[in-house]
Parts: C-alpha cells; sequence; structure tokens
C-alpha cells in the first residue's frame, strides 16, 4: 500500500490519501457545488440526498429516468436550507417554489421533499480516488462501464493516493479498514456495484474539508 510523504497521525499511522474535494448533493439526482467543509453524522454526509423529487404516484424521480434533473442544481444555505437553481427559473428557490418550478421545466407534476437517507443513499460517505478517474478517462477494463459521471462524480469526497514520488495506490485497499478523515472516523465497507470508488460508514461522526489527510487508524 502506498502511503503519502506527509504528517501521519500521533499514533504514526500512515497517511493514505488527501482530500482534494468535499460535496454534499441535497437533493437526489440534482447537481451540486463543491463544498468548503462538511459534517459526518451516523447517517451520512449532513444534508446529502436528504431531499427527493417525488411524482404524483409517490415515486422517487431518478435522473437515470429524468435526464434533466442533472441540468437543476441543489444547495444548503448557511442556514441549512435546501436552494435550487431551476433552469429558466430564479435562483436559489426554496423548497416549495422549486417544486412548481420543477413541474414546468419537466411538464408533469412533481414537488421536492425531505425522504429518509435509506430511501436515496447506496451507503453513508462515498469515497473516489483521483486516480480512479483517471483510469476512468483511460478507459481501463475494470472502470470502464462505470455507471457514474467521470467528469463530475457524485462521491462526497475525492481523494489523491498518490505519494511525493508520483506512484499511485488504490482506494479498494482500504477495504476492511477505519480511517480518520479530519475529526471524523469512517471504515470503508466495499466497492460500489456499478461506479467507481468504495463506500463507508459513519463511525465517528465529524468535519471533514479539502486539504485534510486520510489516516489509517486501528
Amino acid at each position: 500500500m502506498v502511503t503519502l510523504e506527509s504528517p501521519a497521525d500521533g499514533a504514526g499511522s500512515p497517511t493514505v490519501a488527501l482530500v482534494r474535494a468535499v460535496r454534499v448533493f441535497p437533493v437526489k439526482g440534482m447537481d451540486a457545488a463543491a463544498a468548503r467543509t462538511v459534517r459526518l453524522d451516523g447517517a451520512g454526509v449532513v444534508g446529502d440526498r436528504r431531499h427527493a423529487v417525488v411524482d404524483e404516484a409517490g415515486a422517487l424521480l431518478t435522473a437515470d429516468a429524468e435526464p434533466r434533473l442533472r441540468s437543476v442544481s441543489a444547495w444548503l444555505d448557511t442556514d441549512g436550507a435546501v436552494r435550487l437553481d431551476v433552469p429558466g427559473a430564479p435562483p436559489g428557490l426554496g423548497v416549495e417554489a422549486a417544486g412548481a418550478a420543477l413541474t414546468e421545466y419537466l411538464g408533469r407534476w412533481v414537488h421536492v421533499t425531505p425522504v429518509d437517507p435509506s430511501r436515496t443513499l447506496d451507503a453513508p460517505v462515498h469515497i473516489v480516488s483521483v486516480q480512479a478517474l483517471e483510469a476512468a478517462e483511460r478507459g481501463e477494463h475494470e472502470v470502464a462501464d462505470c455507471a457514474c459521471s467521470l467528469d463530475e462524480p457524485r462521491s462526497n469526497f475525492v481523494v489523491d493516493v498518490r505519494d511525493g514520488a508520483g506512484v499511485a495506490g488504490r482506494e479498494e485497499d482500504w477495504i476492511g479498514r477505519r480511517m480518520r478523515i479530519g475529526d471524523a472516523v469512517v471504515e470503508v465497507e466495499r466497492k460500489p456495484g456499478h461506479c467507481l470508488g468504495v463506500y463507508a460508514q459513519v463511525v465517528v461522526p465529524g468535519e471533514v474539508q479539502a486539504g485534510d489527510a486520510a489516516v489509517l487508524v486501528p
């Protein structure tokens, strides 16, 4: 396993990656800008996919079923409220107004509603490395059929596992291990079925920001 040339944990544990970007996606299927800091709770990244677009039958609308959702951007304001930028509508709409704007944009009745994360998340935390994205862009066979966007992966953390000599590691090496990222601790559990990176559970809640080190812990 490659380790990075950066300060290790106080107990001497190796730093295995550096966080390049953190993201929260407030509404399932929609785009979101990179955030400065995210907070992890027991259910994952706070605010991440805790809302969804629902049709008149009560079914969740996904970006696979309705690709135009990817053109809608959702974000959290300073009070933690969900705001949406819907094409053709004023920016920063609240949830209720966004439902009306989305109905007009999609040409079908929908609304935005809070949902239990178990309905919208495959795992609490999704981590993707820069190296996996680069490999996918080269069309390497193990990731060539990835269902995720290679330009904008919908992962919570994009990390760099390249050491000071430019040698790349793999996030799959962390499966079954715990790591401290910022002041949170996660346990890496598995690879996604049809996406890049790895999935993790939250062991200790905390905050993570770009520039934080990922450090393996016992």
